[in-house]
């Protein structure tokens, strides 16, 4: 439910009209921040897809194993599908007036989710397996 309800907010975000990186530049150079517009879109992708492939690997988790193979088989399952999420989302907001579709965004989106997989991994080792232990 919870991973649902993220993808629920990106896709709404995405349609919107009219807000894509031309039409906020203008506004992020009247508070000063004229060109971090790229850098700042860039971490929204990372982090908002980042955080949308922990919350898949939550729920794909909870239907597999305990064992080392079904965790890294939920792995594979949250980050395919978080993937295959982004590139709709981007087709999606390629329909919307004054929105375009950039596969660059993808590729952020792809980098927010290793990025989150690993940091969730390297905290499970860290915290979970060595309490275990």
């Amino acid at each position: 439910m919870p991973a649902a309800l993220c993808y629920a907010a990106v896709f709404s975000l995405t349609a919107a009209p009219g807000t894509d990186g031309e039409s906020t530049r203008g506004w992020l150079a009247i508070v000063g921040l004229g060109d971090w517009n790229t850098l700042l879109r860039a971490s929204a992708h990372i982090g908002v897809f980042g955080t949308l492939a922990v919350l898949l690997r939550g729920a794909a988790g909870r239907g597999l194993s305990a064992r080392r193979s079904g965790a890294v088989r939920a792995t594979w399952i949250a980050a395919i599908l978080a993937l295959v999420l982004a590139m709709t989302d981007e087709l999606h907001q390629g329909t919307v007036p004054g929105r375009h579709a950039r596969w660059i965004d993808v590729g952020y989106d792809g980098l927010g989710i290793l990025m989150g997989l690993a940091a969730l991994g390297w905290a499970w080792r860290r915290w979970v397996i060595a309490e275990i232990t």
